[in-house]
């Protein structure tokens, strides 16, 4: 994604979120609101809480209603909005980067940007993973596996290794499908390789299978 457009235009961006996300990015704010040599490093400074921010609870801004913050973005300022409402019955998690000034910088590549920078500075890079349907998650330990605890083919183990071969040349993270009765390695092989990708400080996330889908 490029940093910058061929055009100036304000900055009007909006995307769907969720509780997870959120909490995150409340959580790299307060840090950078405390850290001046994070601010200069990451050019995102002159950070103002004007309205829903709570510098105590992190929390507070899953709660409903309108979360604020002004800030410099490469010397661009932007005001950032975070909502939270009810949808009917779903719960709506809304961000939202707008500026009063016209500039060349990609919309999409600042929050794709801002989001990159709030998960190094969480506890959740490079670490194992486990997130619940409720969108929350807890750290855990991943159980140890290596390519001389499994027994597979040569091609099979030789594809894992070209996985991840190509993200330590490349930093590509491959689409990997495994397919196969219950009893061919499919649950050893990931874990070989989760192994391998936490090694090179790739954050594993293992999500929850829902009720209704254990169910059928």
């Amino acid at each position: 994604m490029r940093k910058e457009k061929k055009f100036e235009s304000y900055i009007e961006f909006t995307s769907s979120s969720n509780r997870a996300m959120f909490i995150l990015l409340k959580e790299y704010f307060q840090i950078l609101y405390k850290n001046k040599e994070l601010q200069k490093k990451d050019e995102i400074e002159d950070l103002i809480f004007i309205e829903g921010f709570s510098m105590t609870d992190v929390t507070k801004i899953t709660e409903y209603g309108t979360h604020r913050i002004i800030f410099s973005y490469c010397g661009l300022q932007i005001l950032g909005t975070f909502d939270v409402y009810i949808d009917g019955v779903e719960k709506k998690y809304i961000v939202s980067f707008s500026s009063i000034k016209k500039s060349f910088l990609d919309p999409n590549y600042i929050y794709q940007d801002i989001i990159s920078k709030s998960i190094i500075q969480s506890d959740i890079k490079g670490n194992y993973i486990h997130l619940y349907e409720s969108l929350t998650w807890e750290i855990k330990p991943l159980t140890k596996r290596g390519f001389n605890d499994i027994f597979l083919p040569k091609s099979n183990l030789d594809e894992i290794l070209i996985y991840k071969q190509i993200f330590e040349r490349q930093k590509i993270l491959m689409r990997y499908l495994l397919v196969g009765i219950p009893g061919t390695g499919k649950t050893e092989s990931t874990l070989v390789l989760a192994n391998e990708m936490l090694k090179a400080g790739v954050t594993i996330i293992k999500t929850s299978v829902s009720e209704e889908l254990e169910n059928k």
